[in-house]
Formats: structure tokens, C-alpha cells, sequence
């Protein structure tokens, strides 16, 4: 038997920049108490096609000021806002790229949660 072959289970990134287009001019805003800015987090959710362990996961984000610090959250959907406490694995970024890059940044799992078709995921960051 064969080494298990990578597969993408979601994918909302355009066909240009190698496959990893997306918009620089649309963004979502996420600000932490120290930024002169609200408390902002943000989470998006995505639904795998198929059922595997993660080995990595591709994110537009990018600094737009100074600020150059997120942590990312991989959470079930349990029919409510992401949990935290429920974490499959958390990133903590902290060299981030300029968001007018566009170019994503890659997170590596450390955890290889298992992700199941059909079931509903949380990618957050605050």
C-alpha cells in the first residue's frame, strides 16, 4: 500500500497566483486590546468535501498596520459561535505579511486533527 496522497478539502481561493488568488482590497478586520482599535475577532466557516487528517491549511491574512500578531483557531462547528475551550489546534502568528502581498500564509498542523465530510469548521483568529 501506497503512501496517503494530500488532498484539498475546501478551497475558496481563485485559479491566478498559482492557485492561491484572493482579493488584497476586501478584508476583515481583527484587532486586539493594545491597537487603538475595538477588540475585533473574526472566524469563517468551511465544510470539508471529504473526510482526512489536516496536515495544512492556507489563510489570506496579512498586517495592514504594524501590528503583526493574530492567533488562529481551528474549531468544530457545534451549532453555535466557535468555542474556544473545543481548539482542534491553534496558531500563533507572528511575522505576518503585508495583506497587499497576496500571497497566503501556511500553517502546518502539528495536531493532524481528523476532519470529517460534512461537518462544519470554524477557522478563527483574534
Amino acid at each position: 500500500m501506497g503512501a496517503a496522497q494530500p488532498v484539498t478539502v475546501y478551497n475558496n481561493f481563485g485559479s491566478g497566483n498559482g492557485g492561491f488568488d484572493y482579493s488584497t482590497g476586501t478584508s476583515y478586520m481583527i484587532a486586539g486590546f493594545n491597537t487603538g482599535f475595538l477588540y475585533v475577532e473574526q472566524a469563517q466557516t468551511f465544510t470539508p468535501s471529504v473526510s482526512g487528517y489536516l496536515t495544512d491549511i492556507y489563510l489570506g491574512v496579512g498586517k495592514v498596520l504594524s501590528f503583526n500578531q493574530c492567533t488562529i483557531h481551528l474549531v468544530p462547528d457545534l451549532g453555535t459561535f466557535p468555542v474556544l475551550q473545543n481548539a482542534l489546534e491553534t496558531w500563533v502568528l507572528t511575522d505576518l505579511p503585508s495583506i497587499y502581498v497576496g500571497g497566503p500564509t501556511h500553517l502546518v498542523s502539528v495536531n493532524h486533527s481528523f476532519l470529517t465530510a460534512g461537518q462544519s469548521y470554524w477557522s478563527g483568529s483574534r
